[in-house]
């Protein structure tokens, strides 16, 4: 069994209770303890009663620290860890939701620096930690202005799949009724990469969501959407493949699609 394989098989065996202990090495371990320390949790973050117990005893702090300085595998995994604490719904620290926590933590700039220079891997996590920050509106310009744009835009060019749909969820969540994030996006060529993703592949609906996004100034209704956009998605062939997605088997692209195609110009 590889050091993978044991990393899973020791988190398996392990409660909500080991997890003080876990934070304590995290903190004071070597690199590769640290690690380690990283992974155990990332494991453990799939059951919220761990995610929790982890914001509870203290993680948050030590895994952004780790983002900032560690090494290869820890930055992916406390990337990965911080993605899904950040998914949690629940008020259930002294700041609020774990994403407040999270970005008083210091998060975005660390984040953003992985997403720019860090491992495929790693930047593909940091992007799904973005994402997931970015899903509160007040986060949407702090994470703008630390430089995400540019290496968001490049992961929807050269990434895999999954770091694709990581950075569209992102730009997503940063462009939703905020038009100026909106013109930046748009400014730094990521329309023609989202509808070459419409194309196929399962980053279909993450994209479809992106230009719905993209494409939306808000809920007030005199406001009108970005012109350079729509224009975009006309003139590069756009409509074809949103219209395709309506008869598509995944009723979110189905949506995302319908909610692209909804603007008056389009």
């Amino acid at each position: 069994m590889g050091g993978e394989g044991r990393t899973r098989k020791l988190a398996a065996g392990m409660t909500k209770d080991d997890i003080p202990r876990i934070i304590k090495e995290l903190k004071s371990a070597p690199q590769d303890g640290k690690e380690k320390s990283a992974y155990l949790l990332d494991i453990m973050a799939e059951q919220e009663e761990n995610v929790k117990a982890m914001v509870k005893a203290g993680a948050i702090g030590p895994l952004v620290e780790l983002v900032a300085s560690g090494n290869d595998g820890g930055q992916i995994h406390a990337c990965s860890t911080l993605a899904q604490i950040a998914l949690a719904e629940t008020d259930f620290t002294s700041e609020g939701n774990p994403r407040d926590a999270i970005v008083l933590a210091g998060a975005i700039t660390p984040l953003v620096s992985v997403l720019r220079s860090g491992s495929e891997k790693a930047q593909m996590h940091a992007a799904a930690a973005l994402a997931s920050l970015s899903e509160d509106p007040e986060n949407q310009m702090p994470i703008i202005k630390a430089g995400a744009i540019a290496p968001l835009v490049r992961l929807l060019r050269v990434g895999t799949d999954d770091a694709k749909i990581s950075a569209a969820d992102c730009v997503a969540n940063v462009s939703a009724a905020n038009m100026e994030a909106q013109a930046a996006v748009h400014a730094a060529g990521a329309v023609p990469l989202l509808l070459e993703m419409l194309k196929g592949g399962k980053a279909q609906q993450a994209a479809a969501n992106a230009l719905a996004k993209l494409l939306w100034p808000g809920p007030d209704l005199s406001l009108a959407a970005n012109v350079a956009i729509q224009l975009s998605i006309l003139e590069q062939g756009g409509i074809a493949p949103l219209l395709a997605l309506l008869n598509g088997v995944s009723d979110k692209a189905q949506v995302s699609a319908a909610e692209a195609l909804s603007h008056d110009d389009l």
